[in-house]
């Protein structure tokens, strides 16, 4: 819950929105990474996504001071976890001092003693925020030497942004971190290897990808009812309704719309689902054809436990 000592509800909320946004627009990052550095009290903000395959490929977005060691940090170290990735989602949205991440990883403590504290950076956050099989994300925000360490208010905010951030990162690793426009709409959404279902205020589905489509006819862990989407296990459809009928980021964000529901199908394997609200922003404008409140991602072959 959004505690009363929080005197930046709005921008919080601002702040939300603009994440959801970088779902569907990913060079909308760095206006984001701004907001969030300056509602954090930061110095600068990046967000790093590594190619599992290659960790020196992939996307950096970057506002403030020069992150260059930071960056080099999570190109050397993303890919060190080495257990499985069932585990290695359980720690998705954690945020943590970047002291403290090289604490348990030993063979970086070195790098932020002898790198980050000469380069005139102080107190660091940094959470993972993405672990798909494709892709590793990162986002760090940190302050200079000469600035106080963080507090519990700028740790209590990053932990509520956390599940957002994730559920944008996921959701951005489906779309291939592709970046849509009113041109290409359709056609992407249609190409798109996940199942996307559009819903109206009362969550009735209004339209759906022809991978949605296929899921519905070949799966059995979700249903159409009445124009619902329905999934068969009780639990997930429960927080999947909760997420739909969601309004304040504020009160939700660590259960209903920053979740990443799995959906289990059969044996160990199902689905993966994400609820992306289109109540504001470029969501709304870009999805406006669709008529739709919400957009819930579904993609299989996940692992489910």
């Amino acid at each position: 819950m959004f505690r009363a000592e929080f005197s930046d509800e709005a921008r919080f909320s601002q702040l939300v929105g603009a994440i959801y946004d970088c779902a569907l627009a990913p060079q909308r990052w760095r206006d984001t990474l701004a907001s969030l550095a300056s509602l954090l009290r930061s110095a600068g903000s990046s967000v790093i996504i590594n190619e599992s395959h290659d960790t020196k490929a992939g996307h950096i977005f970057e506002h403030g001071v020069d992150q260059k060691y930071l960056r080099l940090f999570f190109e050397r170290h993303a890919a060190e976890d080495l257990r499985d990735p069932v585990q290695q989602r359980a720690v998705l949205g954690i945020p943590k001092t970047l002291k403290l991440l090289c604490s348990e990883q030993p063979t970086a403590r070195e790098f932020f003693e002898n790198y980050l504290g000469s380069q005139g950076l102080g107190d660091s956050i940094a959470v993972q925020i993405l672990h798909s099989g494709r892709r590793i994300g990162w986002l760090s925000t940190a302050r200079t030497g000469v600035q106080p360490v963080f507090g519990r208010h700028e740790r209590a905010l990053m932990q509520l942004l956390s599940p957002h951030l994730c559920q944008a990162l996921a959701l951005s690793d489906a779309l291939d971190l592709a970046t849509l426009t009113a041109s290409n709409l359709e056609r992407t959404i249609d190409a798109l290897a996940a199942g996307l279902f559009f819903t109206d205020g009362g969550g009735r589905v209004v339209h759906l990808n022809q991978s949605a489509q296929r899921l519905l006819e070949n799966g059995d862990g979700v249903r159409l009812v009445g124009s619902r989407l329905v999934i068969t296990d009780r639990a997930a459809n429960a927080l999947l309704a909760r997420a739909l009928t969601a309004h304040d980021y504020k009160e939700v964000a660590p259960v209903a719309v920053g979740t990443i529901l799995a959906i289990p199908e059969g044996a160990s394997h199902g689905y993966l689902a994400s609820v992306l609200p289109l109540d504001g922003g470029i969501r709304r404008d870009l999805m406006a054809p669709f008529r739709a409140k919400a957009c819930i991602f579904m993609q299989g072959g996940a692992t489910v436990r």
